[in-house]
């Protein structure tokens, strides 16, 4: 097998990702189980930490990778979606799988999904094969530990098959409400289902009904809970628009001085809750100490993510995709940086919460571009105009793809302006490839 028939092969199963609507209660565990059992239920050989939440599981699940590896393991991080290549979903050791590995691993997958159609089994999603291609790859490469991000909620989300020892629950929010429930504490059971027995569970600070839904299901699970704001805290010191600095108060450990490139105060909150978890290892019995620590947290980057790739006007890009998301990119733009002018390049999902982030967006920026990805779920820039005529006065221009849109921002900015590249990680994607940055080969 070569390289384009793995991907061709990969491509060949059904893509939820790829669609605005589907039957979310077509996720099934068992099958997923089904293929991992004849495949020798790699996952089960593994140590597990589980990340769900709505935002900041990547940042999490990526601060946690980092201090693992300066502690001298072997670590596997499990994240979507990718920016690129889908390979970037697979790394080892902060390397992303490479080509040969992929048809090594799909090769032997593959031979376990036929052997479970042949027995009458339900055919997989993309995302479950390339779930259980990560399993089968981590174990093969004996991982140390494996971080897994979830994709869509938690409770039968592909990577719920595994053992967690620690599940973190990073800020809940509404997302996916046609899929996870129209209420908060719907979409928090949905993703505190992570947490598995006698584990340990990580919260960021929640609003009280989903706190209340996480703190309930760590209680019926038998598994110590830790929150921030209640268990372990940090304090913001020095900000600048390239790293920030800050403390952490632990559940056993304090920590000063600590430095990361990732901006806003989001940022620390995330690596607090990775801190916490580092902290759990600990208690565990692993050895991990503070010169890991702060290496870990000072290395770790990622792309898209209140990212500054330009100056003179300074560019952001951020993948900010719901109405919290955004709010917390506004908040972040208005306290990082310094500016005249905001000018905002704008592509929205449709699935998304279109309203809602044009309501804070509009308050913020001097002038908006609308665009759309390359991506089949996103939404028309006409759509979206629509949104506006209810919350902002000024008028809108559109364009239908990220080169003409990008093109216009940098028209109307000038040296002391700020433009930012926003409303979903596929628009982050395209404009980073179109700056030529962070390809993979």
């Amino acid at each position: 097998m070569k390289y384009q028939e793995a991907v061709t092969y990969l491509n060949s199963f059904i893509n939820f990702e790829k669609q605005i609507k589907f039957n979310y209660n077509r996720l099934k565990l068992n099958r997923v189980r089904f293929i991992l059992d004849i495949l020798g239920n790699p996952q089960k050989h593994l140590k597990v930490i589980k990340v769900a939440g709505t935002k900041g599981k990547g940042s999490t699940a990526n601060y946690i990778n980092n201090i693992l590896f300066e502690a001298g393991y072997r670590v596997g991080l499990y994240t979507s979606p990718h920016l690129h290549d889908f390979r970037e979903r697979i790394k080892l050791d902060k390397r992303v799988i490479t080509k040969k590995e992929l048809v090594e691993v799909v090769q032997r997958v593959r031979k376990g999904i036929n052997k479970h159609l042949k027995q009458g089994g339900q055919k997989p999603t993309f995302f479950e094969v390339y779930t259980i291609c990560a399993f089968y790859y981590f174990f093969v490469k004996r991982a140390d530990f494996v971080i897994l991000e979830a994709g869509l909620g938690g409770r039968l989300d592909a990577t719920n098959v595994a053992q967690g020892i620690i599940s973190i629950l990073t800020p809940i929010s509404y997302e996916h409400m046609d899929k996870l429930g129209n209420k908060l504490e719907s979409i928090a059971f949905e993703k505190a289902s992570i947490i598995n027995n006698n584990s340990y569970v990580i919260s960021s600070h929640q609003r009280p009904s989903a706190f209340k839904v996480i703190q309930r299901m760590a209680k019926v699970k038998k598994a110590p809970f830790y929150a921030c704001k209640r268990s372990f805290d940090y304090r913001l010191k020095r900000i600048s628009n390239l790293k920030q600095t800050f403390d952490y108060e632990g559940l056993k450990v304090n920590l000063h001085g600590l430095k990361t490139s990732l901006l806003g105060e989001h940022q620390l909150e995330n690596a607090s809750c990775a801190l916490a978890a580092i902290e759990v290892l600990v208690i565990l019995g692993y050895t991990i100490d503070n010169r890991a620590i702060k290496r870990g947290i000072n290395n770790t980057d990622w792309p898209g993510r209140l990212e500054v790739v330009a100056k003179r006007p300074h560019v952001v890009l951020d993948g900010a995709q719901n109405k919290a998301s955004m709010l917390v990119l506004v908040k972040a733009l208005s306290k990082y940086f310094k500016y005249k002018n905001l000018i905002v390049l704008l592509g929205i999902s449709a699935d998304k919460d279109i309203k809602g982030i044009c309501q804070i967006i509009s308050r913020a920026a001097d002038e908006i571009i609308l665009t759309k990805s390359l991506h089949p779920r996103a939404a028309l820039p006409n759509v979206i105009e629509k949104h506006f005529k209810d919350c902002r006065r000024k008028n809108t221009q559109s364009t239908y793809n990220i080169t003409d849109a990008f093109k216009l921002a940098s028209k109307l900015s000038k040296k002391n302006d700020l433009i930012v590249c926003c409303g979903s990680l596929f628009v982050v994607a395209e404009v980073r490839q179109l700056m030529g940055i962070n390809r993979i080969h």
